[in-house]
């Protein structure tokens, strides 16, 4: 309590009692003479009365506000990172992978650098074969090597050119380079005395079938 509100609370407590018992007091340093009418005394005593409830108003500590408390489990955890959004693939990469399966390849199989000799560079026969035109067998098999289509691949590209039902399949297989000398015969022979029963067969496969007899 400083010595303004000291002072203050002071002198109104000594109002408040000089008005109880109607002056003729001297206390706290201060002297009241007799008050002769109660008017006087009530006036006093509110005097006296407002003087110290100032002082007390005054004594009051103002306490600064407190900042926000924040919450242990917010504060201990960092901020999230933000998930960037995936990249779609760039145009050239889509465009080479869907092509990878319609486009034939232009490489050969390692190690198979003689077309006079590609029939030996596609998988081993089950039993052994003999083409009725050696020469003309091992350059379909040196274009199946150079294409490199599988099976499945080689049948899509034949059904596209008009290829249907089992036939399409039999020209998959001879112009796939995972099909074995064995089964690109057999599969000619096969559509060469199918008459049409196996489906309908495209033109260039149709030009296969006289080569792999």
């Amino acid at each position: 309590m400083d010595f303004f509100v000291r002072t203050l609370f002071t002198v109104g407590l000594a109002c408040l009692i000089g008005a109880i018992v109607g002056g003729g007091l001297k206390a706290f340093g201060v002297e009241f003479p007799l008050l002769a009418s109660r008017a006087r005394q009530a006036v006093l005593g509110v005097v006296g009365l407002g003087m110290v409830g100032l002082a007390l108003v005054l004594n009051v500590p103002v306490r600064p506000a407190s900042p926000p408390e924040s919450s242990p489990s917010n504060a201990a955890q960092p901020p999230a990172a933000a998930t960037p959004p995936e990249r779609a693939p760039p145009a050239s990469q889509t465009i080479a992978t869907n092509s990878a399966v319609n486009q034939p390849s232009v490489e050969p199989i390692a190690g198979c650098q003689n077309p006079e000799q590609a029939l030996t560079c596609l998988p081993s026969s089950s039993g052994q074969v003999a083409f009725a035109d050696p020469q003309a067998a091992n350059a379909v098999a040196w274009a199946n090597i150079r294409n490199g289509l599988s099976t499945s691949q080689a049948e899509a590209v034949s059904i596209r050119r008009g290829a249907s039902g089992r036939a399409a399949r039999l020209c998959g297989i001879m112009e796939s380079n995972d099909s074995s000398p064995l089964g690109l015969h057999l599969a000619a022979v096969k559509l060469n005395g199918s008459a049409g029963s196996e489906g309908v067969v495209d033109a260039v496969c149709a030009t296969l079938i006289g080569k792999l007899l």
